[in-house]
């Protein structure tokens, strides 16, 4: 449980209610920045990134579209 300081919880007291939305709206959004923050260097740590081989793009787009067991050929030939 968060427990707020007394000079805290009075200064919230005295404001109105769009200041105490500005006020959680703000916390927020940093939580969610350093959130968004860490979840990148988590990823980054993970090392280079490698595409796909051409072979298994090709097979993706050829299942994906209509016709495109035809195109797959034509492109493979």
């Amino acid at each position: 449980m968060v427990s707020l300081s007394p000079m805290l919880l009075g200064k919230l007291m005295k404001m109105d209610r769009s200041q105490v939305v500005a006020v959680v709206t703000g916390a927020i959004a940093l939580l969610l920045g350093l959130f968004y923050l860490a979840v990148v260097t988590l990823l980054d740590f993970r090392g280079e990134m490698q595409p796909a081989p051409l072979e298994l793009t090709l097979r993706t787009i050829g299942q994906a579209t209509p016709g495109g067991s035809t195109l797959l050929t034509k492109l493979l030939s």
